[in-house]
């Protein structure tokens, strides 16, 4: 499975998917004193199992807000609680990936990602992560990440430019 960006945002609506057109997801990037807080997805997932990713990521459900669902998925697949507060928005990406899943065969999905900062200071120890979703998670440094999506390492969801880019400036101006 191989994600692209489509261009860099504002854009006015998405292509049309071949096969499928996901709901807007939502993604979190929890930081610890200049590292992040990585899951590994669960080997159970149809899409990337076993990879590493960002903190938190989750699809939108019908009348929900960007915000409401970092919030919501924070809480479902790291056990942390946060507000509107203690979040902030980076910004909207749009992407397509590619592939095949057992459960969905071939498949397009095009979507904008929001990406949004929490500033966690606990021990990585305390997070409480559901298996279902989650089977490991990790601090990683700032720099190892970025060269991580450079160097395009199978291990982790593959990120374009326009994703990559945007994240990492927000994160080095945070810090």
């Amino acid at each position: 499975m191989v994600e692209t960006a489509l261009a860099p945002l504002p854009l006015p609506s998405l292509p049309s998917a071949a096969t499928h057109a996901a709901p807007p997801r939502s993604l979190l990037c929890v930081r610890t004193q200049g590292e992040l807080v990585l899951q590994k997805r669960s080997s159970s997932k149809d899409t990337f199992p076993g990879m590493w990713d960002v903190s938190v990521g989750g699809h939108f459900t019908a009348g929900e807000e960007s915000l409401e669902t970092a919030i919501k998925e924070t809480d479902e697949e790291l056990g942390l609680s946060c507000d509107e507060s203690s979040l902030r928005f980076v910004c909207t990406v749009a992407t397509t990936a590619k592939g095949s899943t057992d459960m969905h065969g071939d498949f397009v999905c095009n979507e904008y990602k929001d990406i949004y900062l929490l500033r966690h200071d606990g021990p990585v120890q305390d997070l409480k992560f559901s298996p279902s979703e989650v089977e490991d998670v990790k601090l990683v440094p700032m720099q190892a990440l970025k060269e991580a999506y450079e160097a395009q390492d199978p291990t982790y969801i593959p990120r374009p430019d326009y994703y990559v880019e945007p994240l990492f400036k927000a994160l080095e101006e945070a810090l």
